[in-house]
């Protein structure tokens, strides 16, 4: 195994509280813990902080901390929600064009890397197939795409192929995988 990830959530009426741990490894003394708190503050708006740790050999210091803040505003048929820290910039807009088709467009940038991408995405569902599609671009020139298929009405199987491509790199990635649950 190359990455390994868990997480714990609570879901409260006003309020979500999550953890996750990813790539602990306690003999080279490294990994990611992030922490967050989300608190609805009217119907439509929520608002949170993230505090992101990362320590390790390939880290400058060999630990960097983070805490982004967060906010999210829902209406009838959209999401908009955004998140900054002194370095960084997340933007997000997802709506739900009809009851199967949806569409989002998210913006991230960077000081610290200097980079600025934005990406364009659709899902497209069939529930009678038990089929979804999604899609994306963005703006270095990488497309994606998951085509994910329920292979059983009765049991919690579904069958998972994916691809990615960047033009500009000349690189590619394709997967199959079985989703449990």
């Amino acid at each position: 195994m190359t990455t390994t990830q868990g997480g714990v959530e609570y879901r409260g009426r006003l309020t979500t509280l999550g953890l996750t741990c990813a790539n602990i490894d306690i003999i080279n003394d490294s990994g990611v813990i992030v922490a967050q708190y989300l608190r609805r503050i009217t119907k439509k708006l929520d608002l949170g902080v993230e505090f992101i740790h990362q320590y390790g050999i390939p880290i400058p210091g060999r630990q960097l901390s983070v805490v982004n803040y967060q906010a999210r505003y829902t209406g009838k048929n959209f999401i908009a929600s955004g998140m900054f820290s002194f370095d960084a910039l997340h933007l997000c807009y997802y709506h739900k064009q009809r009851e199967n088709i949806s569409f989002g467009v998210e913006f991230e940038s960077s000081t610290r890397s200097g980079e600025a991408v934005t990406t364009i995405g659709y899902q497209a569902e069939i529930p009678d197939e038990g089929v979804i599609m999604r899609a994306s671009v963005n703006t270095d020139w990488s497309v994606g795409a998951v085509f994910e298929k329920k292979l059983s009405r009765n049991l919690p199987f579904t069958l998972a192929i994916s691809g990615m491509l960047n033009h500009v790199k000349g690189q590619g990635k394709f997967g199959i995988g079985l989703i449990i649950g």
